[in-house]
C-alpha cells in the first residue's frame, strides 16, 4: 500500500468533515486502516497556531486533536529531511546543482512550511496529497503529488 502524506489543507477538510474529505477519505484513507496516513510536525503546528490565533473553543480543539489521530506525525529532524529541503529549495529557485526546472514551471519561492512539508514527504518517500498548486514542479521529481482539485466541487457540474 502506498504511503501518503497529507498536506496541512487537507487535515482542514477533514476537520471541517466536508464533502472533500469524504472523497479523500474514500479513496484514500480508508476507514480503520491505521498508519498508511502521514503528516509532518509542520502541519501540527500550522493547525495549532491556526486554531490559537482564531480562538478555537473546547469542541473545535477536540476535533482538530481527534482529526491527527487518523495519521501518524513525522519528524522534521533528521538529515535525509534536511537535505531533501535544501535540494527542493534549489530546485524550486532553479538552482539546483544537477536538476533543471522543466520549462513549462518559474522559478518559485515556496512558502517554508511548504518546502518542510515536500521534504518530509521526499524523505519517506510517500506520495502528497494536497490541493495546493504550489507543488506541482515537484511532481514525478521529488515526489508524488496526488492534487485535490477544490474547484471541482463547486462547479456547475459537481456532484455534490
Amino acid at each position: 500500500m502506498k504511503l501518503i502524506l497529507a498536506d496541512t489543507n487537507i487535515l482542514v477538510q477533514k476537520i471541517r468533515q466536508s464533502i472533500i474529505w469524504e472523497d479523500i477519505e474514500k479513496t484514500y484513507f480508508k476507514k480503520g486502516i491505521k498508519n498508511y496516513g502521514f503528516i509532518s510536525y509542520v502541519t501540527v503546528g500550522e493547525l495549532s497556531a491556526f486554531a490559537y490565533e482564531n480562538g478555537w473553543g473546547k469542541n473545535k480543539m477536540g476535533k482538530l486533536r481527534t482529526s491527527y489521530l487518523q495519521f501518524q506525525p513525522v519528524l522534521i529532524s533528521s538529515k535525509r529531511v534536511v537535505d531533501y529541503y535544501m535540494q527542493i529549495s534549489a530546485y524550486s529557485h532553479d538552482r539546483h546543482k544537477s536538476l533543471r526546472l522543466p520549462k513549462k514551471f518559474s522559478v518559485r519561492n515556496m512558502g517554508k512550511n511548504d518546502l518542510w512539508i515536500a521534504a518530509t514527504a521526499a524523505a519517506g518517500e510517500m506520495s502528497l496529497i494536497t490541493s495546493d498548486k504550489d507543488f506541482f514542479h515537484l511532481d514525478g521529481r521529488f515526489i508524488e503529488v496526488i492534487y485535490i482539485d477544490q474547484e471541482k466541487y463547486f462547479s456547475p457540474d459537481a456532484h455534490v
